[in-house]
């Protein structure tokens, strides 16, 4: 059996006061000291050699995977700058590779692109999916489509310990886009909340109700021994400022090949 602690953030791209958020991220990412971090919305802008994932990753000491996207003039303090916001998985794991998979997208809202990353805990190899759905109001079926899509990009044969799915949904659990997951033959997807008896809360900052919109899903084999060991809100307290304008959700997973088996 392997422990794996996971966090996921939505990092709020170049927005409010950049460089003093990214300290607190930094300092509140390495009091929880996780494994592996999933970011989203994540800022890079060359002309100012900003990139969130490349200097968060050199302060916590990991490894950095970034999947730049979303490339467009944005607005940073008061001038306006060419770049991107996309996916970074950071790890302390051994990541075999990574690849992007394109998703359903809406031109309203332009690209939508998930990350897929392959990691080596020891024990197996545990198939991590970095995502960010589109967040267009009255788009519950486009959301639907770009999780189908990224289930139908999971081939269970592969001997995965597990699958984990990470990241801003831009849904609550309650909405019908998860009702009736396309999940292959003896498989199971549990939300890690659920699975950990923790209640929602907001993820989006200044909700005091609702607004529970990142999620983390664990997709195994029914028989497999891995289960979520806990779930709960973190990077929810001011450090010098806020974070991010989301919180971050941390789960811990026990990583064990099936219920009778050996996993030595």
């Amino acid at each position: 059996m392997t422990t794996v602690r996971l966090v996921t953030l939505n990092t709020w791209k170049g927005d409010g006061d950049y460089l003093l958020r990214l300290a607190a991220m930094a300092e509140g990412l390495a009091a929880i000291d996780p494994q592996v971090i999933c970011l989203q919305e994540v800022f890079t802008a060359a002309d100012l050699g900003l990139d969130t994932a490349a200097r968060l990753a050199s302060l916590l000491g990991m490894s950095c995977h970034h999947l730049p996207a979303r490339r467009k003039s944005r607005q940073f303090g008061n001038r306006m700058i060419d770049s991107t916001s996309g996916l970074a998985i950071l790890s302390r794991l051994p990541v075999q590779w990574t690849r992007p998979l394109d998703l359903p997208s809406d031109p309203l809202d332009g690209e939508r692109i998930a990350q897929m990353a392959a990691l080596d805990v020891g024990t197996g190899r545990l198939l991590l999916i970095n995502l960010h759905l589109t967040h267009l109001r009255q788009a519950d079926a486009l959301r639907r489509r770009q999780l189908e899509t990224i289930f139908a990009a999971i081939d269970p044969s592969d001997g995965w310990l597990a699958v984990i799915m990470a990241g801003d949904f831009n849904a609550e659990r309650r909405e019908p886009m998860f009702r009736r997951l396309p999940q292959a033959a003896g498989w199971v997807v549990e939300d890690a909340r659920t699975a950990a008896r923790e209640p929602p809360r907001p993820t989006l900052r200044g909700i005091l109700r609702g607004g529970c919109v990142d999620h983390l899903l664990l997709y195994r084999e029914r028989l497999s021994a891995t289960r979520v060991r806990s779930a709960r809100r973190v990077l929810d307290k001011p450090l010098t400022v806020m974070p991010s304008d989301h919180y971050g959700l941390m789960a811990t997973l026990d990583l064990g090949r099936n219920i009778a088996g050996d996993d030595n």
